[in-house]
């Protein structure tokens, strides 16, 4: 990383290290769907180089959004929440707990966004939703029962709101939010009533997470 970044990786006085020596509360981790990546060699001579390109990598799979800069490619990674169509990898996420758990020594984690997104046109009828947050949950139990220090779980998102890296055109949300409506009224989804049987069916594991 010293090599590839030069003088852009700022450096750490011994006392700054000590003094964030053991000041991690939790980890927040963001997780939508699962890429493979491979490596992309680049040149470190480009004097145009950003953190886009230090990456140096490919992303395998959709989304295959690329642009192009100073006549280099490189992927743009604001476009990684899953669109509609995306397979469900559950096993990521709990993969990716259990390297925190076994390599980091179990710090708290707090997985801060898990959603998925639906064509505003599904309104109530989610049931795709319902399936992603089935596997995702129970994958997170899961990883609670190996020892995962999980004690936060959250829902991208509570209401709908439209997905701006997608021009609008997909929603989130447990809460149907009827934008006609001058009041816009707000109605539970298939997730919501989904979403509120399984925290009851599951009361003990609900106990080691924050809602």
């Amino acid at each position: 990383m010293r090599k590839i970044l030069g003088s852009r990786l700022p450096y750490f006085k011994y006392n700054e290290s000590e003094q964030l020596r053991g000041s991690l509360v939790f980890i927040g981790l963001n997780h939508y769907q699962l890429f493979y990546v491979s490596d992309i060699a680049r040149s470190l001579d480009d004097n145009s180089r950003d953190y886009m390109l230090d990456i140096s990598a490919r992303i395998g799979g959709l989304p295959t959004i690329r642009l192009q800069k100073n006549t280099k490619e490189f992927m743009d990674f604001s476009r990684l929440k899953s669109p509609p169509k995306f397979p469900l990898a559950p096993w990521g996420l709990q993969r990716l707990l259990e390297y925190v758990r076994v390599n980091c020594k179990n710090p708290a984690i707090e997985t801060t966004e898990n959603g998925f997104p639906l064509l505003t046109s599904t309104g109530h009828n989610d049931t795709k939703r319902v399936e992603y947050l089935q596997v995702y949950i129970e994958s997170l139990l899961t990883s609670i029962r190996m020892g995962s220090h999980l004690r936060g779980y959250f829902v991208w998102s509570f209401m709908d709101c439209f997905e701006l890296l997608f021009g609008y055109t997909v929603e989130y949300g447990l809460y149907e939010v009827d934008f006609n409506d001058k009041d816009q009224k707000r109605y539970p989804k298939l997730s919501a009533e989904w979403y509120t049987t399984f925290l009851t069916k599951h009361g003990k594991e609900r106990k080691s997470f924050s809602y």
